[in-house]
Order: structure tokens, then sequence, then C-alpha cells
């Protein structure tokens, strides 16, 4: 994984490996996030989506719930190991993302093949790594295209296919026409 990351796929991506700052635009945080995930196998808008529910994309110190971070990551469970000093840390915040995403991505293939393979369940994607209350699982899915928009096209690594356009919903009912060609003289059903 390290590998990956480890040279810019052009001169344009150079920027888009270092971490550029808690005080830069949500776009061109975004667009940080997005690269390092996609440069890894996940979907870029997934750490994007994430943070923009859980924080605002705004890197948040720790408070007194024991949160904190991009993602809200509990210090308790993370700030230790592979993830240690984290919340002075954003990249191993996008770490954690991309290595949870990744785990989770395994796990669930292994039953579902379909799993992740559509933006309609990225939402799903993202719930099973943040694990929310089961209430608040929903609340990811609705944000993707917001994600998408700030992400732009930006920092995504050379040869990758730029992300698909938002999905449009077909809001003309169907309507069923039937002829025939000519006058029926006992008609007792369909």
């Amino acid at each position: 994984a390290a590998a990956a990351l480890a040279a810019p796929a052009s001169a344009e991506a150079a920027d888009c490996l270092t971490y550029p700052g808690d005080e830069a635009p949500k776009a061109t945080l975004a667009g940080w996030m997005a690269y390092g995930a996609s440069a890894r196998g996940v979907p870029g808008e997934l750490p994007v989506t994430a943070a923009l529910v859980e924080s605002s994309l705004t890197n948040l110190p720790p408070g007194d719930a024991g949160y904190a971070g991009y993602f809200q990551m509990r210090l308790d469970i993370w700030n230790q190991g592979a993830y240690a000093g984290y919340p002075a840390n954003p990249q191993l915040q996008l770490n954690w993302f991309v290595d949870t995403a990744l785990q989770v991505l395994a796990s669930k293939r292994a039953t579902d093949p379909s799993y992740g393979a559509t933006e309609s369940r990225w939402g799903e994607w993202i719930a099973d790594v943040e694990r929310p209350a089961e209430q608040f699982r929903g609340r990811y899915q609705p944000r993707v295209g917001e994600a998408r928009a700030l992400i732009g096209a930006g920092c995504i690594p050379d040869g990758e296919p730029a992300p698909p356009p938002a999905e449009t919903t077909d809001a003309t009912p169907p309507e069923l026409h039937l002829a025939r060609p000519r006058p029926l003289r006992r008609l007792r059903g369909l």
C-alpha cells in the first residue's frame, strides 16, 4: 500500500500526495482524500462522503465524547498501534479509513460478490466502515453526489477513469398500452 503512494502518477498528482492542511478549502481536502483512496483501490467518494457526514470535512480535535478527526475515530480504540497519534496526523486517519474499507470489502464479498460494486451501495459500505447506530446508517448515501462535486476532476491517478456521472432519477411513470387488432365480442378478462 505504501508503494502505491511512493511516487506521484504525474506532476499534477504530486500535490495530491501531501496533506494540504486543516485550513485548506474543502475541495482541496476532498481531492487529497479521494486521491489517497483511489490510489489504493477504494472509490475516492467513500472517505470524502464519510468525512462530510462525520465532521463536515473538518479535522476535529479530540472532544469530551472521545472522538477526533475527519472520521470521528474513537480515541480509546484507534489512538494506538498503527494509528497512534492520528488526531494530529490526517494521513493516519485516511489510512485507517482505507484500511478498514478494504477489510470490510474483502469480508463482505466472501458472501456477496456484488458488495461495493455499484455506487448505489456505497453508503452501505461507508456505514460498515464507520459503524454508526442502526438508525444512522442511511445518512451516507445521500451525500455521495456532494462528495463527487467537491472532488471534481482533480487528484485522480493517471490511467484511472473519471468518476461516473451522478445518477439521475427517472421521474416519468411507466405506461402500458394494449392494442387489439379487432373488436372482441366477449371479453372475460385479461
